[in-house]
């Protein structure tokens, strides 16, 4: 009775969904975290959380976070990049400190320290834990049941058949919704791609994920876009105000050149001195040399005009390029999961033995809490650094023992 009331309340915990995580979880020592600052693309890193609970952020430098939400983490190296000043060179030589706004950085989980699966699987050791990993998916990642699985018991090759089936149809689900999501990044077309619908039976994390995926990656591509329209928008500016002068500067060296012209006509007739001719030329090849720097800058701004129109169109096509090759490896993979499913599922019914299996143990440990037994053709969400142990469970009719 108290087993079935400690797996009632392990199947009654949520499931680790991004969403849900982001408020709830507790980093932890082998989790991943990323950070990113829109506009300053040269500021981006993977803080790994190392064995003594920290993590390293660039600008913000050694921070605890084991045992903190990522709420938490984020605000506090927000708060400490905002405070640090990044030094700037201008146009003109001098040095100028410039801060960045706590509303362009962002930090995420990229990795979670993974699971353990152990006994009678295949594979045992580590393996890469996702949002709503389940012990039996876990159990599929590891290989399926192990030495014991092979000695002819059908009871525990359906069971191992069970957890494949399992894994492969939460892979497959998850291809193809990071293929709905590749495609509408390759080609963002109204209608061009959906997201596929969740199967019944099938948990909607993958689809939640690869959607929260796709917004993440259109914000952080419109705000690269953004940045260089501001700084379209300035070049623009300037180009209108030395428009301007230039202008200004023409008709003011054409006047020159008039005064210049009326000063030599009366210079030949030695109405004026020398002295008086000397310094309108040099105002006149003043205003002249003005006009030309001005023409000079002119052309340079033009230049770097260009230059953002043409990054501006690199990057937008960058992401659309990127979910294309993507898309090209994903599609094979996803073609060959469903022939191992179609495979799978053929094996399955064939197999005799319905009903044995209960001769198998799987036990799920969570830190210092007591091992929780997963009953018999039942299940049990997992969380990051669990361990899953598989064991042949005692046969009453041989008169085994717990």
């Amino acid at each position: 009775m108290a087993t079935h009331l400690r797996l009632a309340a392990l199947l009654a915990a949520p499931l680790l969904a991004a969403p849900a995580l982001a408020g709830s979880y507790l980093l932890q020592p082998g989790d991943v975290l990323e950070l990113y600052v829109a506009g300053r693309a040269e500021i981006r890193a993977r803080m790994p959380v190392d064995i003594d609970g920290e993590i390293v952020a660039p600008l913000a430098g050694v921070l605890p976070a084991a045992g903190r939400p990522l709420a938490e983490i984020t605000e506090e190296i927000r708060a400490r990049i905002a405070m640090a000043a990044l030094p700037v060179t201008g146009g003109n030589g001098l040095s100028s400190a410039e801060h960045i706004h706590p509303s362009l950085v962002s930090v995420g989980l990229g990795g979670y320290r993974p699971v353990y699966v152990d006994g009678a699987v295949r594979r045992p050791g580590a393996h890469d834990f996702v949002p709503g990993l389940t012990a039996r998916q876990a159990i599929a990642l590891a290989g399926g049941i192990g030495p014991a699985g092979e000695s002819g018991d059908p009871a525990l090759r359906t069971i191992e058949l069970r957890a494949r089936i399992d894994g492969l149809r939460a892979r497959l689900r998850a291809s193809e919704a990071r293929i709905a999501r590749l495609r509408a990044e390759a080609d963002p077309e109204p209608d061009s791609a959906t997201d596929p619908e969740p199967e019944a039976g099938d948990a909607p994390e993958p689809v939640a994920l690869e959607r929260l995926t796709g917004s993440l990656r259109r914000a952080r591509s419109q705000a690269d876009l953004a940045y260089l329209d501001a700084a379209a928008g300035l070049a623009a500016t300037e180009h209108d105000a030395l428009a301007r002068q230039l202008a200004a500067e023409t008709e003011g060296a054409a006047a020159d050149a008039a005064e210049f012209a009326r000063l030599s006509e009366a210079g030949k007739a030695g109405s004026i001195t020398a002295a008086r001719l000397a310094e309108s030329r040099r105002g006149l090849l003043f205003a002249r040399s003005g006009q030309w720097e001005t023409e000079a800058r002119l052309a340079s701004l033009a230049r770097d005009q260009r230059l953002l129109g043409n990054l501006r169109a690199q990057r937008a096509l960058q992401a659309r390029e990127e979910a294309a090759a993507a898309l090209a490896g994903e599609l094979p993979a996803l073609e060959g999961l469903r022939a191992e499913l179609a495979a799978a599922g053929e094996t399955l019914a064939r197999v005799a033995g319905a009903g044995a299996a209960s001769r198998l143990r799987v036990e799920v440990s969570r830190g210092a809490a007591p091992a929780l037994a997963v009953a018999p053709g039942e299940d049990a969400p997992l969380r990051p650094g669990d361990i899953v142990h598989v064991a042949p469970a005692p046969d009453p009719a041989r008169g085994d023992r717990e």
